[in-house]
């Protein structure tokens, strides 16, 4: 009868092993004092998944960074370039960095109190409970979606859509030009791929693509009037009268949170109010962005934000 042998481990078996662990056990702890050691807050955020833009001030004395998230990139790079020359933020703070991220993403996996600023919609904050760190500065009106063309009547069939090229917004967070027509689209039992969609990066680019017959149809807001050059900008010789088939109404739009970190009346709540401000400018030719209401309006803008 033979007995039980206990396993035979060589000393160098067992020196491998054990120098295996710590080598793990280290990149461990050493990989979360090297991100501590970058001034990250801690937070759930996998940062290399992001898309980001940053510039930095000239203040060697600062170690924080003001941090912003969009839904989409578009005003990123100008955002960058004008806050970093603000007396603000380069008194204050080492840099800017503005980050996004647009790619298989949900909208609530995005926002964490990493961020100084949000631009985000007031249905996310409530679901990741986020609500009570971020108080509202701006907020843009709730409207309706619509597909929209200049020749006739959308329909949500497929035998009219099969043949149109509908133009949509490649933001997937844009409810208005993505979220809410794609979902429209797959109630009335049509599956995306079986369309000839094309992606733009604008409302206005939409608007541009109908005008200029590249696109037969487009998912976008709800249009009031056919006037879409509100007073004091430029018109063209002609405007297009929209034929609207609305399929949603009530519809939310974003608006720009401020983490409640920073008072509304210090300087750095001015700047980011200022910002919004500034945002709303930019879009005064844009029938419904330009409608962007500013909630706090104690701030003088001196600059700030411009």
């Amino acid at each position: 009868m033979s007995g039980f042998k206990s396993p035979h481990y060589s000393l160098k078996a067992i020196l491998g092993v054990s120098l295996l662990l710590i080598a793990v056990y280290a990149v461990i702890f050493f990989g979360k004092i090297a991100i501590s050691g970058a001034n990250f807050p801690r937070s759930s955020l996998q940062i290399p998944e992001y898309n980001m833009v940053e510039c930095k001030t000239v203040n060697s004395q600062a170690k924080n960074v003001f941090r912003v998230l969009l839904l989409n990139p578009t005003h990123a790079a100008k955002i960058v370039e004008k806050a970093c020359a603000n007396p603000v933020i380069s008194e204050n703070y080492a840099g800017l960095q503005v980050y996004w991220r647009h790619e298989k993403a949900h909208e609530r996996d995005l926002v964490d109190p990493f961020f100084d600023l949000l631009i985000t919609h007031q249905e996310t904050l409530n679901e990741t409970r986020m609500s009570q760190r971020y108080r509202r500065i701006a907020q843009l009106p709730d409207s309706s979606v619509a597909f929209i063309s200049l020749k006739e009547k959308p329909e949500l069939t497929l035998s009219y859509l099969q043949n149109k090229t509908v133009g949509l917004l490649q933001y997937q967070y844009s409810y208005f030009g993505h979220v809410f027509p794609l979902v429209e689209i797959k109630k009335a039992g049509i599956q995306p791929k079986n369309l000839n969609i094309v992606y733009k990066t604008k409302h206005r680019e939409l608007i541009d693509g109908l005008e200029s017959g590249e696109l037969d149809v487009i998912g976008s807001y709800y249009r009031e009037s056919t006037e879409i050059n509100p007073v004091g900008c430029k018109k063209k010789d002609s405007n297009p009268a929209f034929i609207q088939t609305v399929v949603r109404k009530n519809v939310p739009g974003v608006g720009w949170y401020l983490k409640d970190d920073h008072d509304l009346e210090s300087p750095i709540g001015c700047f980011s109010i200022c910002m919004a401000i500034e945002s709303k400018r930019s879009s005064k030719c844009d029938p419904y962005f330009s409608q962007s209401q500013i909630i706090p309006n104690e701030c003088a803008c001196r600059g700030e934000g411009q």
